[in-house]
């Protein structure tokens, strides 16, 4: 169960992909959104993805989120902008589309 603080003070409990996505509708308008963005760069925790100028992987957002944390929560914990921490969730929602789920008989 993932919480998203939308408009002070109404939280949302998001319990799957399709209300994820669709509160991701909704944030993308923010505007400073546009501005963040996620690099891989090996000189970087090894390469794992990064809100760009930290050290901060999207997979510390990810357990954060899982932890139960607000989007709000995050972005003052870490002293990031709320844009990034919803670029990290866009990020792995994109990662999620790329697995593809073979079933082998044997």
């Amino acid at each position: 169960t993932v919480y998203a603080l939308l408009q002070p003070p109404e939280v949302v409990k998001l319990t799957g992909l399709k209300k994820m996505k669709k509160i991701l509708q909704v944030l993308k308008f923010y505007p400073k959104l546009m501005e963040m963005e996620i690099i891989q760069d090996p000189e970087i925790r090894f390469g794992k993805p990064v809100i760009k100028g930290t050290r901060i992987s999207v997979y510390d957002i990810l357990e954060a989120l899982k932890s139960g944390w607000t989007i709000d929560e995050i972005a003052e914990e870490f002293n990031i902008p709320r844009g990034a921490v919803i670029k990290s969730i866009e990020f792995i929602e994109e990662k999620l589309k790329e697995i593809t789920l073979i079933k082998v008989g044997f």
